[in-house]
């Protein structure tokens, strides 16, 4: 068949061409179109819905070659082949040519915020499972306060104390895997932070689900509507929406969301350094209809972008900071030192409004 192949390349070669770039086969009453490609020096013929060869004029002008066919049969009473062509382009690689040095993607910014996003919010929901310890001791709390064995606020202060350790060897935990895992940067100061905000997290979450416990009386009641409001916190943490693209009615629940703080707060831990760089030349090409293009076509736009900006953007140019991906997710409204006492402290208002609602819910006193 590469016989064939060849002595039909060369009938198409031998006809002369019309005004409209055709060739005519008089004998089977055939047309064949073609199209011819400048930069790579070939002909694409597609006859009648049937795909032609690659064909390729040498240097001396002598004779035609083919680059390459696969062949294919057509319809039987269409009685032709049908070869498919390897098509050349002008920036493919010849011999001599130094192949250029395998470029790396950005360095997974939105790997991290996935991470960042999921991780924090596991943290709240790893702190449903003090739900029902309180509701389990209920009826011995109210037997115990009833016979003025110790005061609500003994209660709850006990409770924090015994609830504390275990969450700080959750956070150490989690902190010392994830973060050299992940390769999250900033050295030991930036680890220690990711600790305390992870342990901030642990401990907010424990005073809400201990809140709710409270108000609650059953377990599984307590757990849907603990996982439905956070999964709403999550919603209106930022990750998915960003704060200035929230509705006006709905951005109330934005700043009472328990993920947003925590989760800005890691993203000005990791991104805070205006110094680092997560997109250089033509990665900013990466994501759009132009990243599936070859490196020359994407480094002929970064030089067409530089001319027009007057600016020198070579392909070792960084484009995007750290600065510039904290403005595009709009977490430059609190520090992330602010973010971690915002965080704190609602650990510790969850647990005053566990201590009214047994002060409300429990006046039952021995007489």
């Amino acid at each position: 068949w590469h016989c064939a192949a060849r002595r039909l390349q060369r009938q198409v070669a031998s006809k002369p061409q019309d005004d409209r770039g055709c060739q005519h086969d008089a004998a089977r009453g055939r047309h064949i179109r073609e199209r011819v490609s400048w930069e790579a020096g070939g002909r694409d013929c597609d006859r009648d819905g049937i795909v032609g060869a690659d064909v390729r004029e040498p240097a001396d002008g002598g004779g035609v070659g083919a680059d390459k066919a696969v062949l294919h049969q057509h319809e039987a009473d269409a009685g032709a082949l049908r070869y498919a062509p390897r098509h050349d382009h002008a920036d493919r690689l010849h011999p001599g040519d130094h192949l250029p040095p395998p470029r790396r993607p950005p360095k997974g910014v939105q790997e991290r915020l996935g991470f960042f996003a999921m991780g924090m919010s596991t943290m709240f929901y790893v702190c449903a499972d003090a739900l029902p310890v309180f509701v389990q001791e209920r009826h011995i709390y109210l037997r115990e306060t009833a016979h003025n064995s110790y005061r609500r606020l003994s209660y709850v202060l006990a409770n924090a104390v015994v609830s504390f350790p275990p969450l700080v060897i959750l956070s150490l935990a989690f902190a010392v895997i994830t973060f050299f895992a992940v390769g999250l940067a900033g050295g030991g100061a930036s680890f220690a932070f990711f600790a305390l905000i992870v342990l901030a997290s642990l401990w907010a979450g424990s005073g809400f689900v201990t809140f709710l416990s409270a108000v609650v009386p059953h377990v599984m009641v307590g757990y849907t509507v603990v996982v439905a409001i956070l999964a709403y916190f999550l919603l209106f943490s930022g990750f998915f929406i960003n704060r200035d693209r929230i509705p006006n009615y709905w951005i109330w629940f934005h700043y009472i969301s328990l993920v947003k703080y925590p989760y800005q707060a890691v993203l000005q831990n990791e991104f805070g350094d205006a110094t680092r760089c997560f997109a250089r030349g033509v990665q900013m090409f990466d994501g759009t209809p132009i990243g599936g293009m070859t490196e020359a076509v994407k480094l002929k736009v970064l030089g067409a972008i530089s001319a027009t900006l007057g600016t020198n953007m070579t392909a070792a140019t960084c484009v995007v900071t750290g600065a510039d991906v904290l403005t595009q997710q709009a977490v430059t409204d609190l520090g992330k030192w602010m973010c971690l006492m915002v965080t704190a402290a609602f650990g510790f208002f969850f647990r005053a409004l566990f201590y009214v609602v047994l002060l409300v819910g429990s006046k039952n006193k021995r007489k």
